[in-house]
């Protein structure tokens, strides 16, 4: 279990339905919860491979940012 941690998901597409559709979200979903991001290291990571989702845990206070890839099929 996760213990209901929040988590922070970045991917580079060329639509938010290709975004909802990497994330495992309707679009009406993404529109409502996703936005696009303008922090520096959220742009690299996610342009290192686009249409890959990369996440990393909200609870890194203090700590290196580790981003960790994410698919549909393996959960946070």
């Amino acid at each position: 279990a996760n213990g209901n941690r929040q988590a922070r998901c970045v991917v580079a597409t060329t639509s938010q339905k290709l975004a909802a559709k990497a994330f495992g979200i309707t679009l009406h979903d993404y529109r409502a919860y996703g936005c696009e991001t303008g922090n520096a290291d959220e742009i690299i990571t996610a342009l290192a491979s686009p249409g890959t989702v990369f996440w990393h845990p909200l609870d890194q206070s203090g700590k290196r940012i580790v981003w960790r890839t994410f698919s549909i099929a393996t959960p946070l």
